[in-house]
């Protein structure tokens, strides 16, 4: 049984990884909340000359993020300085993973998305094959994988949109990705993972 498991874990990882590929490439879900930076050139310019690191980037800081506010006055002064900004200013994220010119290693991130995915098939299936004596039909099976997916777009997704601005577009675009592409693994592992007769 622990071969089969690992052979269902595997491909279920397989088919969401080329599930990936359909729903990024061919279908254009995964960039359909995404835009371009008006005045780009003077953007990049900007970003070269003031962010030196790589780093997750949240803004208006005001000195928020400092880790030398440890005073209550020196918080308290932070957020007063944030809520203004916040009226003033844009706020957003920013997440700079190269803060000099490079090539894309598009080879290296594929490998890694593909390690994460079949990773997550082998978890939908270890669940599987514990929760399979209470889920005798083959669409329970199948919903039990769709909503291991579920859950994972509510759990990151959601505080994406909530806390740090993503487009609903992006919450919406994410969920059904997760979703359908953790349900098309479920197919697969309804299949291969079965209560004994």
């Amino acid at each position: 049984m622990k071969g089969r498991l690992l052979i269902a874990g595997v491909l279920a990882g397989l088919l969401a990884f080329f599930w990936g590929f359909v729903s990024h490439e061919l279908i254009g879900l995964g960039e359909s909340s995404m835009k371009g930076i008006p005045n780009e050139p003077a953007v990049l310019t900007a970003l070269s000359d003031n962010i030196k690191e790589s780093g997750f980037y949240f803004f208006p800081g005001a000195g928020m993020m400092d880790p030398n506010n440890g005073t209550k006055e020196q918080k308290e002064a932070a957020m007063k300085k944030w809520d203004e900004d916040f009226k003033k200013y844009p706020s957003g994220i920013l997440v700079v993973k190269q803060p000099t010119g490079d090539s894309l290693p598009f080879t290296k991130l594929l490998m890694r998305q593909l390690l994460a995915d079949i990773l997550g098939g082998l978890i939908a299936a270890l669940l599987l094959s514990l929760a399979v004596p209470s889920l005798p039909s083959f669409t329970g099976r199948v919903l039990f994988v769709a909503t291991l997916g579920l859950f994972a777009s509510l759990a990151i997704d959601v505080p994406y949109w909530n806390w740090y601005g993503f487009p609903t577009r992006y919450l919406l675009s994410a969920l059904v990705d997760s979703v359908v592409g953790w349900g098309l693994a479920g197919v697969l592992l309804a299949v291969l993972i079965r209560p004994r007769l």
